[in-house]
């Protein structure tokens, strides 16, 4: 899906630049273009964080385990110290 994405952003980029260049950049159709290629664009970013979030929740390797992990570390540490 990420290349379909990526495929018909750069299409609509490059209908963009050419209807720019015909009817300026400040005709309602580029800026129609324009909000579309933010939506595709807005719509791939989502699909790239869930899909690095379901591979770092497989590998086991949250933020928050990641945190807990370090805090753990800090107290071990420390009470060996005292110790």
């Amino acid at each position: 899906m990420e290349n379909e994405l990526l495929k018909e952003i750069e299409r609509l980029r490059e209908e963009m630049v050419k209807m720019s260049d015909e009817l300026g950049i400040n005709h309602p159709l580029i800026l129609k273009l324009s909000q579309k290629i933010d939506l595709l664009h807005v719509q791939l970013t989502r699909e790239q964080m869930e899909l690095r979030y379901k591979q770092k929740k497989l590998r086991g390797d949250s933020i928050l385990e990641k945190s807990l992990h370090a805090e753990n570390y800090h107290v071990t540490r420390h009470r060996t110290v005292i110790a």
